[in-house]
């Protein structure tokens, strides 16, 4: 009887030690899942930065003019405001894409300024807005 006692207190032993690494090991995967999405979150926020910080010296290169910066930019006019596309890699499509880049050119204003905003196709959601302002002698 005294044997039997003791391989039962070793079997409970086990379940709570099989217990605590299950619960442990959950936490653990609920971290990484948590840390893999706010690295995909990052990784979408810098490279709309990049993307906006180039299409804000595009502008200025063309010296506040929209046709020029669509040219420069090699996109289409649309009601006055300028169009960008990018795939899930961040390269540039033609049209459609996960990524949208919206330029809209003031230039009835001095200085000419120009906001561009950066967000998913998918949602709609804004990821980056960046606003540009650009001084021409008239």
């Amino acid at each position: 009887m005294q044997r039997h006692a003791k391989s039962g207190l070793f079997l409970i032993e086990m379940i709570i030690a099989i217990a605590f690494f299950a619960v442990s090991s959950a936490v653990c995967i609920s971290l990484f899942v948590q840390a893999h999405l706010k690295s995909a979150l990052t990784h979408e926020t810098n490279m709309a930065v990049v993307v906006a910080q180039s299409a804000a010296e595009c502008f200025k290169a063309a010296n506040g003019s929209p046709e020029e910066t669509a040219r420069i930019l090699a996109c289409d006019m649309d009601e006055g405001k300028l169009y960008l596309y990018y795939d899930n890699a961040w390269n540039r499509v033609t049209f459609g894409g996960d990524y949208r880049v919206g330029i809209t050119i003031d230039t009835t204003v001095s200085p000419v300024n120009a906001l561009i905003e950066v967000y998913g196709t998918d949602d709609g959601e804004t990821i980056h807005t960046l606003s540009v302002k650009k001084y021409v002698s008239r």
